[in-house]
């Protein structure tokens, strides 16, 4: 049996998240056990890493794959000498009203070229493309997400610059032609359990990792917006472990998430960068993974 997680920054960060507290429960049982997911990372990063981790590993009726799809409205790229570039969403103050040219194609703006129905019909065809492939391959599969694709409060008030309205009835359109191959197995992690403005603003304070300007936007301080461990291991033992036939995690990966939820607690506000998480997985998987 092999095991085979991908995702976001939900699936990938400075501490454990729900595909390594899974990782930990299947460590003995399983000859392959990995985290494809990349903090920032879209949906195109995700299709492109399946694809890859397919083409090394040829997915079969004894693997698990376990999919966190993310918002839709991020892009992603490969950049030669530098690896993946995965700035997360579009519109999270990074575009602007001057005109812009790329490909021979003269944008107004570029939020022209950050087209959101572009990005639904992008998202959508790829995760077709996955789900078709992967039940061709005959693997047990667990789908989720990071929100609710249809929840216009989690992409437009919350992803999206509100002063960029969606075309909620192209959007729609869209999602419905796809809804057979876009519906999840599981309630999205980021509408689970009462994960509001409100839970998040109560958590312990973080900051990324220490910088050599205290002011740097990098170093910020704020309530940790990431789900912590034992609200993680919640989540799987609820709505992940029994689409995989399981109940409990067990005792390896219970520890994990005490020890790490027990980092987090200790001090605030936190540097992620100190956890020591990362220190302790540097392995490369696949040839892009930068």
């Amino acid at each position: 049996m092999r095991l085979f997680t991908f995702g976001c920054s939900l699936t990938q960060f400075f501490y454990p998240t729900w595909a390594d507290l899974l990782i930990a429960h299947y460590h003995d049982r399983a000859d392959v056990a990995e985290n494809w997911g990349k903090s920032g990372a879209g949906n195109q990063y995700i299709f492109t890493r399946i694809w890859e981790a397919d083409s090394i590993y040829n997915f079969n009726e004894d693997d698990i794959v376990v999919v966190q799809w993310t918002a839709m409205y991020r892009d992603d790229r490969w950049i030669e000498k530098n690896g993946w570039h995965c700035a997360g969403n579009l519109y999270h103050g990074q575009l602007s009203d001057k005109p812009m040219q790329l490909n021979n194609y003269n944008y107004s703006s570029q939020w022209q070229w950050a087209d959101s129905v572009h990005c639904v019909m992008r998202d959508c065809a790829m995760i077709a493309s996955i789900k078709t492939m992967l039940e061709q391959r005959g693997c047990k599969t667990v789908y989720f997400s990071f929100n609710d694709f249809y929840n216009k409060k989690s992409s437009k008030d919350a992803e999206l610059d509100t002063n960029k309205p969606l075309n909620d009835s192209c959007i729609n359109g869209i999602l419905n032609q796809y809804q057979n191959y876009i519906k999840t197995d599981a309630v999205p992690i980021m509408e689970w359990n009462g994960l509001t403005d409100e839970h998040f603003e109560a958590y312990s304070k973080t900051r990324p990792m220490t910088v050599a300007n205290p002011g740097d936007t990098i170093d910020e301080i704020r309530p940790e917006l990431h789900p912590l461990p034992f609200e993680y291991a919640t989540y799987l033992e609820e709505h992940i472990l029994p689409l995989l036939g399981e109940t409990q995690l067990n005792s390896t990966a219970i520890e994990l998430a005490e020890l790490f939820q027990t980092r987090i607690e200790q001090v605030s506000p936190t540097v992620l960068a100190l956890l020591g998480w990362t220190d302790m997985n540097t392995d490369k998987i696949g040839w892009s993974d930068d």
